[in-house]
């Protein structure tokens, strides 16, 4: 659902996608969700924003309004190589992954477990340079 009640949106709408499974993903949660809310079934339970770092452009989604599993898709605002993609709770790392190399062409996809998203209002998303390790 975008910041408008009731509207939803999904696929290149949203941002530029590298393969069209993740726009046909968004697309059936764009759908279920809308669905959900003219039968008034979209309730939140809660709003966890999630920021990043600045070497992260943007995610999507901004918010989750929901405490379930949650596919997050971002891209990043510069090529890295040897860092980890670290998701916080507050100030607790719930989420890191090592990648070789990482570069604003290509969209990124993680999976958030929805254990690491009860009891917060954000999340901070960063990319941390490894020191040869």
């Amino acid at each position: 659902q975008t910041s408008v009640k009731g509207i939803f949106s999904c696929g290149n709408v949203l941002h530029v996608h590298d393969l069209v499974d993740y726009v046909s993903l968004e697309g059936e949660i764009a759908g279920k969700s809308a669905a959900n809310f003219i039968n008034g079934k979209l309730k939140p339970k809660t709003l966890i924003e999630i920021k990043t770092d600045g070497k992260i452009r943007y995610t999507v989604p901004q918010l989750i309004n929901n405490i379930e599993n949650v596919d997050v898709y971002f891209r990043v605002s510069t090529p890295f190589t040897n860092v980890s993609i670290c998701v916080f709770n507050k100030n607790q790392l719930i989420y890191s992954k090592k990648v070789a190399k990482i570069v604003p062409s290509e969209m990124q996809k993680i999976t958030l477990d929805k254990k690491y998203l009860e009891n917060t209002t954000n999340l901070l998303f960063k990319i941390k340079e490894n020191n040869n390790d």
